[in-house]
């Protein structure tokens, strides 16, 4: 028997080269701010202004990953943080992301790490785990 399944993603909004200057932690929701918001997936591919919530956030299975330098090959040494431990250590930050990955009341966020106080990216990576929905809250 041959069973074949193709995933077709329904998110109605890339944050695929979008910017997230903040994450804020809300009583049990996590919320996202954004340079310049983010787009539609579906035409006309618009960019629209706003934030998004995770309700629910599990911040015990709530993760950064700092990975290499300028996203260079090879052997590195990398950091794990809670994201409320990375929130408190680095207030000032923004987060480009280049992959998102949707799962079952799971995201993980690929990219680029930008510190404004040194000239270096990181690349990294955000995991949440929350069990409610995700809220796109846009200014149309």
């Amino acid at each position: 028997m041959i069973t074949r399944y193709k995933y077709k993603s329904d998110v109605p909004y890339s944050l695929h080269d979008m910017r997230i200057e903040r994450i804020e932690m809300m009583d049990q929701s996590l919320k996202l701010f954004f340079e310049q918001g983010y787009s539609q997936s579906c035409e006309p591919y618009k960019q629209v202004d706003g934030t998004i919530v995770f309700e629910e956030a599990d911040l015990d299975f709530c993760f950064v990953y700092l990975l290499s330098k300028n996203g260079e090959l090879g052997k590195f040494n990398g950091e794990k943080f809670t994201l409320p431990d990375f929130l408190k250590r680095y207030e000032d930050f923004s987060f480009e992301v280049t992959d998102e990955n949707y799962g079952y009341n799971s995201v993980v966020y690929s990219g680029y790490l930008i510190f404004p106080e040194n000239n270096n990216v990181v690349e990294a990576t955000i995991a949440m785990y929350y069990a409610g929905d995700i809220i796109y809250e846009t200014e149309e």
